[in-house]
């Protein structure tokens, strides 16, 4: 598990030369980002050699929960951002935790937009049971078995 730093693509190459997530953690083996986060957004992501796994945790077919911390610009009045599937689970002032069960580019950003608010920071903070944690950007740390074995069994 990775924390993601603003400014960092989610990916596992990169033709324009930027800094990828897959440079933050020094592997034997070829690792692959498990779903992504976009260029202005920060948090949790995973890396794996395992394609299996990866599969798994990306289709939308196995509902794997995805909790987001979104700032926004303004404090929400009243506002119906529209989750579809997806849902609001905390709300205070400007700031919204959301869970996503299959996401797509850009997709709470759009969501607030609609709204009329824009979103300022965006954290994933959880995949399944796995926490952020006290990870801090650029951080990361390999899954315990029983971690692994958690996701397999998803």
């Amino acid at each position: 598990m990775l924390y993601k730093p603003l400014g960092i693509v989610s990916t596992a190459s990169d033709d324009r030369g930027r800094q990828k997530v897959v440079d933050f953690v020094k592997s034997n083996n070829r690792l692959y980002p498990v779903g992504r986060l976009d260029l202005n957004s920060e948090g949790l992501i995973l890396l794996t050699n395992d394609g299996d796994l990866a599969l798994k945790l990306t289709h939308p077919k196995f509902h794997l929960e995805k909790e987001y911390e979104v700032t926004l610009d303004r404090e929400i009045k009243n506002k119906n951002i529209k989750t579809g599937i997806n849902k609001i689970i905390k709300r205070e002032k400007n700031k919204i935790n959301i869970i996503m069960f299959e996401g797509k580019k850009r997709q709470i950003r759009e969501m607030c937009w609609e709204a009329g608010l824009r979103v300022k920071t965006l954290k994933r903070i959880r995949i399944g049971n796995l926490k952020i944690g006290d990870l801090t950007p650029g951080e990361s740390r390999y899954l315990t078995p029983q971690e692994v074995l958690g996701l397999k069994q998803l």
